[in-house]
């Protein structure tokens, strides 16, 4: 039975490596293939019916779909932003948050690669950014049209806040105060001071918004919408946001935004705050708008009384210790868990956790990432040590019987159940389980899922 067994086992070990490489090669490889040619074709189709669309420009020259980056930075007027990890700009129409690159990041890994590019102006292609305010039924709200009054010196900075002003011919008075730390988090406080002479319902809002996709976004990683509401995380990828149209969430605090595979911009509003968030996708000029935005608690602000609210943006890398140290910071439940771990985060995670605290260790003595790596697979290959030792234990007792095991087989050669039964007589005389000897076989398995991830 034992031989059976093995032989199972054995079995089991070659058709999942076989169905590994046939997945490979002829469902993951195609698919993949497919997915370049359908981003390529989208492409090509979005050029043609941008080439139609345009209408004429003043010149006679046919006008363009839409505003190139550098020409939407130059439609407005701008405070620059200037981190140890951040570089872009505000822009004082509509407050918005809407050029960012994160410096500590290039594009590709030459050495001339641009930073990545994590929020896009607003009137661009493929426009990405994050707007706040407030919303109600006062006249003179500021809007996204809004062009705000830099009341301090530029740039914003770590040490060296951004004040914005804006008076409403209603009588209120909006003052914004942005400050900025040295990685990806930006703290705004907006107050209202009612100048007039009735009294005004208003409430704070948030809101990320992407006009139009990248080629290739959200296809495989989990790329799209995310927030944590009442402590529970929900993740909506772009192709089922946009096919199952607006959800809409209650909470007490939590966070809410857009993530891509490593990057992420959230709000993240009073911790104390009910608020009703909202993720939907409505066509604007013929691009599918993706928001994620959020209401706050409403206020009512008598004449001559004011109101402040404090909420945080994220715009940045998801770093986990960062998130962990941003969410203790501020209180933020699951903060950590914007990372997207896989099917297998019960293996990946803690293999993940043990590389980079290999990397930190060993970036203080200037080695690299690949050192890193070299501690992690002796570490694996050291806690695996013992199986494979008792594998190799078995394997030499098997091979020491082999003599015995002929000649039981000869001897019982028509009697197969006699032949079984002196088989299990003999391994259980020398303390023989075949079975041990092939489970080292398969532990490699998870790690190699795990680090693939």
């Amino acid at each position: 039975m034992n031989n059976e067994n093995t032989r199972n086992l054995l079995t089991f070990f070659v058709i999942t490596v076989l169905l590994l490489v046939v997945y490979q090669v002829f469902v993951y490889g195609p698919a993949d293939q497919r997915r370049r040619l359908e981003m390529q074709q989208q492409a090509a189709a979005a050029a043609q019916a941008a080439q139609q669309q345009a209408g004429p420009a003043p010149n006679g020259q046919p006008a363009p779909a839409s505003l190139t980056r550098v020409q939407a930075l130059a439609a407005t007027k701008r405070v620059a932003i200037q981190t140890p990890a951040l570089s872009g700009s505000i822009s004082l129409t509509g407050a918005r948050l809407d050029d960012l690159f994160l410096t500590q990041y290039r594009q590709t890994t030459a050495k001339n690669s641009p930073p990545v590019e994590l929020l896009r102006p607003f009137g661009a292609d493929n426009a990405y950014y994050a707007v706040s305010g407030w919303v109600g039924q006062a006249a003179g709200l500021p809007d996204e049209t809004t062009v705000w009054t830099q009341t301090s010196q530029g740039p914003l900075t770590p040490s060296n806040p951004l004040e914005l002003s804006y008076t409403a011919p209603s009588g209120l008075v909006f003052h914004r105060d942005i400050k900025v730390d040295s990685q990806y988090l930006f703290t705004v406080a907006d107050t209202v001071a009612n100048r007039g002479a009735t009294a005004v319902n208003i409430a704070p809002f948030g809101s990320v918004q992407r006009r139009g996709l990248p080629p290739g976004l959200g296809r495989i990683a989990m790329e799209g919408a995310i927030g944590m509401y009442d402590k529970v995380l929900k993740e909506e990828k772009y192709q089922d946001w946009k096919k199952k149209g607006t959800k809409d969430f209650t909470s007490t605090g939590g966070w809410t935004g857009i993530t891509d595979k490593y990057w992420m911009t959230v709000f993240a509003p009073p911790q104390n705050e009910l608020i009703h968030a909202r993720i939907e996708v409505t066509p604007v000029n013929s691009v599918d708008d993706y928001v994620s935005s959020y209401v706050g608690a409403p206020r009512l602000i008598p004449p001559g009384g004011q109101t402040t609210e404090v909420t945080h943006i994220f715009a940045g890398a998801k770093v986990v210790n960062t998130l962990r140290a941003y969410g203790d910071q501020l209180g933020l439940p699951g903060f950590d868990k914007a990372v997207d771990w896989g099917w297998f985060e019960i293996l990946s995670k803690p293999v993940f956790m043990l590389l980079d605290l290999y990397a930190g260790w060993l970036a203080n003595v200037h080695l690299g990432m690949g050192f890193a790596i070299l501690a992690l697979t002796i570490t694996i290959r050291g806690l695996m040590f013992p199986f494979f030792n008792a594998s190799y234990a078995m394997s030499t007792k098997m091979k020491k019987i082999q003599p015995e095991m002929k000649a039981l087989q000869e001897r019982f050669k028509g009697d197969p159940q006699g032949q079984q039964k002196e088989m299990m007589a003999l391994y259980q005389r020398e303390k023989i389980n075949p079975v041990t000897g092939c489970i080292p076989m398969m532990l490699p398995l998870p790690v190699f899922y795990a680090l693939n991830n």
